[in-house]
């Protein structure tokens, strides 16, 4: 059964006795610009609205698989991002994607001591 219901402006669904927000996913805290040395490790965190986001990580406008260098956790509604054994390479501007939406944050990741 499906119920649509208005509250506060905010258009919710019901689906089998759950309420589901149709709220878009906001960013809380964004991206924030890093500094660090060369062969050391650094994690870019974004608290997002939503539990539930699906997220895309970027370097430099194209998508980071996760492997040996590139970690990426979802913790909540916090996603982080952590880049270990940091080279010259490494320093870009990373960013985090919200799939449901256009929605974005970007960081600049720069290495010290070059």
């Amino acid at each position: 059964m499906l119920a649509l219901l208005t509250r506060s402006m905010v258009i919710m669904y019901c689906v089998a006795g759950h309420i589901m927000s149709m709220v878009p996913v906001q960013i809380i805290k964004p991206l924030r610009q890093s500094q660090i040395h060369k062969n050391q490790s650094v994690t870019f965190s974004c608290h997002l609205s939503h539990n539930d986001a699906s997220v895309t990580w970027l370097r430099d406008g194209v998508e980071i698989a996760p492997n040996t260098k590139y970690t990426m956790t979802a913790w909540g509604n916090f996603h982080l991002l952590k880049i270990t054994d940091l080279e010259l390479n490494d320093e870009a501007v990373y960013t985090l994607k919200i799939h449901s939406s256009e929605k974005a944050s970007s960081a600049m990741l720069f290495l010290e001591g070059l």
